[in-house]
């Protein structure tokens, strides 16, 4: 049995078409999402009713070849000779290489026969990994334990992404986008250069100024990245169209769930919050409210490396309040050694972020007028 990454099985018979029982194939099997290399594979009798295509062999979507009955004086080495075949439209080719690793949850309009059940495969567990670029931005890749394909978010820039990601034989399968500024967006041309398959997911909304989008997005879609969930969050107040991603663990057990991975750009930042460009108080304490609700463990991963002038600026705000102040002394311990304080975790940010703890959109604009003029 081989299977896809979205669950698309099959087995098939060897080449001649026989019923022969199992069998060894050497080829090419490409599915819906994707194509996939058989090499001396022990394969059963073809039992297959979804539409794919085996290279070499006709249309799977034909109806199957099966042995005309023997007449009772034939001699048992009677060639098997095939039914007159009524041949049906083959299924489109296989997307983008890209789409094998990225792809809509909702999967695909076109309805596939029913078949049978086979057991879930667990994808593999992926890391989070950041890259220091600019003055304090932060680019996260997302990947698995080894070579393979791997996810970026906010490139700034795209050199030192380039030489981290082939340094490791990785692949770049999608780019993502939490808003337009510059410093998210502007690595995304010579990345694209350099690997032209992958997809770009931002908002929808935000085309105009997210150019080469592939998949445009919107507030509550579910993706399937990597084998994993990656959900949309709608989070506008630093810009009119910005978006959070949440990135599911695979499975999701009902209790006691892994810990999700939220990417929240320049809307929530450790010990703070994203300025007002394009929005209003009211706005950013709704989308604060928003990821601030998310499980308490959430890693928090911010686009910039602003923590240390936050505590201290909040600190400077309440001078007395015992959770500030100890995570600024952390805080100065780890930039002291050139250590990134990202992620953080939502549970530590409804602890010591003044923002999160404003009591309504007026406390809050007050809150983010202070930070400016700090």
């Amino acid at each position: 049995m081989i299977s896809g990454n979205r669950g698309d099985s099959l087995s098939v018979a060897d080449g001649t078409w026989t019923n022969a029982g199992s069998a060894i194939f050497n080829g090419r099997i490409r599915g819906l999402f994707g194509t996939y290399t058989a090499g001396n594979l022990g394969v059963q009798p073809l039992h297959l009713q979804c539409p794919v295509t085996v290279s070499g062999l006709p249309c799977p979507r034909a109806p199957r070849v099966t042995s005309a009955p023997r007449p009772p004086d034939a001699p048992c080495d009677l060639p098997i000779r095939p039914e007159p075949p009524t041949p049906l439209p083959c299924p489109a080719t296989a997307p983008e290489a890209a789409s094998r690793f990225v792809s809509s949850a909702c999967g695909c309009s076109r309805q596939n026969h029913p078949m049978k059940p086979t057991p879930a495969i667990e994808p593999p567990p992926l890391t989070v990994s950041l890259i220091p670029v600019l003055r304090d931005n932060y680019v996260f890749v997302i990947h698995g334990a080894g070579p393979g394909p791997a996810a970026v978010v906010d490139p700034a820039v795209a050199g030192p992404v380039i030489a981290w990601l082939e340094s490791r034989d990785l692949e770049l399968v999608a780019i993502l986008h939490t808003h337009h500024h510059s410093d998210h967006i502007g690595g995304a041309p010579d990345l694209l250069h350099r690997w032209p398959s992958a997809a770009v997911i931002a908002a929808a909304a935000d085309r105009a100024r997210i150019p080469h989008q592939t998949m445009g997005v919107a507030d509550g879609d579910r993706l399937s990245l990597l084998s994993h969930s990656l959900e949309v969050l709608a989070v506008p107040g630093h810009t009119a169209h910005h978006i959070a991603f949440v990135l599911h663990p695979y499975p999701e057990p009902a209790s006691n769930p892994p810990a999700p991975d939220l990417f929240c750009g320049d809307t929530l930042f450790a010990g703070g919050c994203g300025r007002l460009f394009e929005g209003t108080p009211a706005q950013m304490k709704a989308s604060l409210e928003r990821l601030a609700a998310l499980p308490e463990a959430t890693r928090v991963w911010c686009a910039h490396e602003y923590t240390l002038t936050n505590l201290t600026w909040a600190i400077a705000e309440c001078p007395e309040d015992g959770p500030i102040a100890a995570r600024l002394a952390a805080v100065r311990r780890l930039r002291a050694d050139d250590l990134p304080t990202i992620p953080s975790s939502i549970a530590l940010e409804r602890a010591t972020n003044l923002f999160l703890r404003a009591d309504d959109a007026e406390e809050l604009g007050r809150l983010r007028q202070s930070r400016n003029a700090w």
